[in-house]
């Protein structure tokens, strides 16, 4: 790998299936915050479901598509021909006769980096063709001949065991401990994203990336004509679905040295979902250190109060693949003193990391475990913040933080895997000073001065940190902590910070406060709208109808 380009993020979107995956796709990249180094889409269906026409790969590739690659029906546009030698971007199965018109591999030049993209088609229930084995492997060798140092793969094919196969055949050929050359193979075909991603040799592989079209479907078809031609065997036409909806499926995959340099890598706090199971599929080849993830409450119920949108099903899968994956050490962080909370709900901070260690026992084979696992809560104390739903709500005091620590704490002593498990608390003091100066007015600040006056300065530090000096301030400037931070607010109340125009309207928080009540949980903005006022600033999915 070059010196200037020691990092890329490649893009690869699956089949893409008619306008609406057309669509989808052009949609998606243009609303990227951060743009891949490269992105791959394979096109074989683009044009209403079967083959490519020129309108639409130019249309696409206008986009910020850099590599189109293709498959078996490539050719059902007849005007194929007319073009395809002259499209740049376009990749055809390379294991097509020789003399076939376009290419079947094509060198990219990224950041000083060289990468090829081949196309390859498999054999298994799929049109008489050469054997791709032959012809990739006479084709890698061009390549390396060339200067390549990254080949990427779509490999077309219809049967798993054939994409495996291929994949780990050319793991062992041309990837080794001082070079990995391929660095992915990505089944296409099929259009059903597979849960089975592995890395051979430094390599990413997938068996099938999935397509990107109408959600409700039959892999991009209608479903009554698919019906139709499955149920009966006539040879009925398939027909392009049309739905409200379209779905995107692709792989992404990060070409780096991290391997090879032994850097330890250990990834801040994230949400147990696909994203973080995507980031963990990254560096499975490095070596692990911890992975932190934020349930916030140990309970479903509580977790429904602040609208968490996360099942103790998705906590304990997440840790589940994790642990698979080679990891044996998970941070969890948690809030205590949230609004409702009960013993039972702080208990179950607990009993939540309890559950996750046993899944760490039951998952991993005792000869594969490297020593115990090491489960660490971390408890900070909950400040309900202006602009949220909790504006309204009393903050606890510090004799109270310290009581529901005490029982998180005693709790931990009566676990059966304890020696497993690690509790920390955030300082309770800490916390009530950030509630006063979140929730105050104007008046503190007499208190922030007179802090100053007494040496209060790189408070952020704990070894600088003096609450008497903070306590003595208060003390003198006349403040009421009980008013700033421990009252239950009025819902008619006039806030300080009201003047401010945060684009969430005051009557969707307070919409929102009866929600937690009542431990009703609000869709997700991608899901469906739930009118927070956000379109107002004239953007978004909100602003746009996306949703």
């Amino acid at each position: 790998m070059s010196a200037n380009a020691k990092n890329l993020r490649i893009l690869f979107f699956g089949d893409i299936t008619g306008r609406q995956g057309r669509t989808a796709v052009k949609s998606f990249i243009a609303n990227l915050k951060e743009k891949p180094d490269f992105v791959i889409a394979n096109i074989e269906n683009a044009s209403h479901g079967f083959g490519l026409t020129k309108k639409n790969y130019e249309d696409l590739s206008a986009s910020g598509i850099d590599c189109f690659t293709s498959g078996n029906h490539i050719w059902d546009k007849k005007d194929i021909y007319d073009y395809i030698d002259d499209a740049e971007k376009l990749v055809r199965p390379i294991n097509y006769p020789d003399g076939t018109r376009g290419a079947g591999a094509r060198i990219f030049d990224i950041k000083g980096h060289k990468i090829a993209v081949i196309n390859a088609l498999g054999r298994v229930f799929m049109p008489p063709i050469d054997s791709p084995w032959e012809v990739v492997t006479k084709e890698i060798d061009r390549l390396k001949q060339n200067n390549v140092t990254s080949v990427i793969i779509d490999f077309h094919a219809e049967a798993t065991a054939e994409k495996i196969c291929f994949s780990k055949y050319l793991a062992k050929k041309y990837n080794n401990a001082e070079q990995a050359l391929v660095k992915g193979v990505i089944g296409t075909h099929t259009h059903v994203q597979t849960a089975d991603e592995k890395i051979y040799e430094g390599m990413a592989c997938i068996t099938d990336a999935g397509f990107c079209g109408a959600e409700e479907s039959v892999i991009g078809m209608e479903f009554s004509t698919s019906f139709k031609r499955l149920s009966t065997s006539l040879p009925e036409r398939y027909e392009i679905a049309e739905t409200p909806v379209a779905q995107i499926n692709g792989v992404e995959i990060l070409i780096d040295e991290f391997k090879e340099k032994n850097i330890n890598i250990s990834l801040p706090s994230l949400r147990i979902d696909s994203f973080a199971l995507d980031i963990m599929s990254k560096v499975q080849d490095v070596k692990k250190s911890s992975l932190t993830f934020a349930p916030e409450a140990g309970t479903q119920r509580m977790r429904n109060v602040i609208n968490k949108g996360l099942t103790k099903e998705d906590i304990l899968n997440g840790s589940r693949l994790a642990f698979k994956a080679g990891w044996n050490k998970v941070k969890l962080y948690f809030m205590l003193g949230l609004p409702g909370e009960t013993t039972d709900d702080i208990e179950g901070i607990m009993e939540l990391c309890e559950e996750i260690a046993e899944e760490y026992y039951a998952t991993v084979p005792k000869e594969e475990r490297i020593g115990k696992c090491q489960i660490t809560a971390s408890t900070s104390f909950f400040v309900p913040k202006p602009f949220t739903a909790f504006q309204w709500s009393p903050m606890n005091t510090i004799p109270e933080f310290l009581d529901k620590a005490k029982i998180v704490n005693d709790k931990m002593k009566s676990m059966l895997n304890r020696k497993s498990l690690k509790y920390n608390w955030h300082e309770a003091d800490v916390s009530v000073l950030e509630g006063l100066f979140a929730r105050g007015d104007r008046k503190l600040s007499k208190t922030l001065l007179s802090a100053y006056k007494k040496g209060c300065l790189y408070d952020s530090w704990s070894e600088s940190f003096d609450f008497e000096k903070w306590k003595e301030a208060i003390e003198e400037t006349n403040v009421d902590l009980d008013f700033y931070i421990s009252r239950q607010r009025s819902e008619d109340e006039i806030f300080p910070w009201d003047f401010i125009d945060a684009g969430i309207t005051k009557e969707f928080l307070l919409r929102e406060y009866h929600n937690s009540q009542a431990q009703k949980v609000t869709p997700n903005c991608m899901t469906r709208c739930s009118g927070c006022g956000a379109n107002s600033f004239g953007g978004g999915i909100c602003y746009e109808n996306k949703n």
